[in-house]
Parts: structure tokens; C-alpha cells; sequence
């Protein structure tokens, strides 16, 4: 599939995670209870053919840095 859902699961990491993200030029979505159970809050991220490889490293290197920020890897 082309959507990668990164559980979180606290709403408030999640929007703070998205909004980080989204200053990085990374886009992702943020997706909170009740479009999910609670404790499953995810950041969403879409990918597509038109992505480089350039594109991955960038989204992966922001992830890993955030991720490690907010304490969630």
C-alpha cells in the first residue's frame, strides 16, 4: 500500500509530530481518536511513484530526528 500508517498513540505527540514534520516539508496527516480507537493515533504518511530516492532519505532522516524528540523510537 501506498499509506504508512507510524502509531503513536497520544494524541497530543501526534499533532506536535505532524506539526514539526510539516515545518521539515515533510507532509504527513495526523489521524486521532474517533477516526481511530484510542491509543492508536497515528501519523499517516502517503507515498507515490513521483518520490525520489532523494524524497525517501529526507522523509526518513525527519522521522527519525522527531521521532527521537519526542521520544516515540
Amino acid at each position: 500500500t501506498a499509506i504508512f500508517p507510524i502509531i503513536i498513540g497520544d494524541d497530543l505527540k501526534v499533532r506536535e509530530i505532524c506539526k514539526r514534520l510539516h515545518e521539515m516539508d515533510i507532509y504527513v496527516n495526523p489521524v486521532m481518536y474517533p477516526a481511530v480507537p484510542k491509543r492508536l493515533s497515528r501519523v499517516r504518511m502517503s507515498l507515490m511513484s513521483a518520490h525520489t530516492r532523494e524524497h525517501l532519505d529526507k522523509a526518513l532522516n525527519a522521522l527519525e530526528r522527531v521521532g527521537k524528540q519526542y521520544a516515540v523510537i
